[in-house]
């Protein structure tokens, strides 16, 4: 997850004009606000600050992003920060050599060793191993927001019992706690220093009506959900407080494969549901069914005051992530009732069941 702050965003100044100085003297390459110029193209280079158990640097070359751990920020050496800033700027030059075999290569194979050892960079930075003493990257607070995590989520699981009164307890029960939790941090914010977290949930080639479904459930889940372009992509991004956002993220990816799946067997028992309107419609009424059995009653548990302050303090933590964020309007399309209303009767049965778990392999640096 990306972070936001203005604590952070001093310590991404200095990081900037670290990196200025490490790619001008060390590399050739003149970075000037936010492009630097490499064999007479302009690239763009942004950085940013993440939260990761393990990793502590990442380079993503879709959208030309370099990326510290925020822990360094606390309690790494400047000499240490030089050496993760040289690991992750050799990713950048490996990049710039081979933009179109990049990603087949190993990432710390023989064309990412050459370009190092050209630089004159010890093994200490091309290795992938950084000693910033080995407590600094202990996260002892993931332990609690783990769990959590989990009790909400078994909370969406039984939100598909038969048991009607079941079903719906479930569901106010993790909405509860999720408020709950926003609304400690705000509390908590009033002392200290407000963090906005940010993460990629989905990428699609262009979007479309899952996307957009998608989209609209997991507002409803304390984040505030934005569309970015990606290398011609379209990147489905959240923000929230931390919770918030690994809960959104966790919803995302299984939404992801679920409706899907809701579409290809209602057309099974649905000649008349055909083509990409009744597709459209029918995951449009799937998003609303799901939207109206979570909202239910959700009046009774929360005071205007508490929507209130919850919407102003995303609003804020949105601008922190996104100061020039513009808003566009989505194209409705052709309505189709027909598939609409079987889409919302579905809605209502869905579920947001465990199982979900990311493949993704973390290592100390990227």
């Amino acid at each position: 997850m990306l972070l936001y702050s203005n604590t952070i965003s001093s310590f991404l100044k200095k990081i900037k004009a670290r990196s200025r100085v490490i790619m001008a003297q060390e590399m050739g390459l003149l970075l000037k606000t936010e492009r630097f110029t490499y064999q007479g193209y302009s690239y763009p280079l942004n950085f940013v600050c993440f939260e990761d158990p393990k990793k502590l640097g990442f380079f993503d070359p879709s959208c030309m992003q370099l990326g510290l751990n925020y822990k360094l920020m606390l309690q790494a050496r400047d000499e240490i920060i030089d050496n993760i800033l040289k690991h992750e700027l050799a990713h950048l030059l490996t990049y710039l050599r081979y933009p179109k075999t990049f990603n087949d290569l190993e990432p710390h194979g023989k064309e990412y060793k050459e370009v190092c050892r050209e630089l004159s960079w010890s093994e200490e930075i091309y290795s992938a191993r950084a000693n910033i003493e080995k407590e600094n990257l202990e996260l002892s607070q993931l332990n609690q927001s783990a769990k959590k995590f989990e009790q909400i989520k078994k909370l969406l699981a039984l939100a598909s019992s038969s048991n009607e009164h079941e079903s719906m307890a479930a569901t106010l029960k993790a909405n509860q706690l999720l408020r709950k939790y926003n609304l400690e941090k705000i509390s908590k914010y009033e002392q200290q220093e407000d963090v906005s977290y940010v993460k990629t949930v989905l990428i699609k080639k262009k979007n479309g009506p899952i996307l957009t479904a998608i989209y609209d459930i997991i507002s409803h889940f304390y984040v505030k959900p934005v569309f970015s372009k990606r290398n011609g992509e379209m990147a489905l991004e959240v923000v929230g407080q931390k919770e918030s956002v690994e809960l959104a993220d966790y919803i995302a990816k299984f939404l992801n494969n679920e409706l899907e799946r809701f579409w290809v067997q209602v057309k099974k028992h649905n000649k008349d549901l055909r083509g990409t309107s009744a597709k459209r419609n029918y995951i449009k009424g799937v998003s609303a069914g799901f939207i109206d059995k979570i909202s239910q009653d959700k009046s009774k548990t929360m005071t205007r005051e508490e929507n209130a302050l919850i919407s102003r303090s995303l609003d804020h933590l949105v601008g922190l992530a996104y100061p020039k964020l513009r808003h566009t309007q989505i194209n409705a399309g052709k309505s189709d009732l027909n598939a609409l209303k079987k889409g919302f009767k579905d809605g209502k049965e869905l579920s947001i069941r465990q199982g979900v778990t990311s493949s993704n392999q973390t290592k100390l640096l990227l």
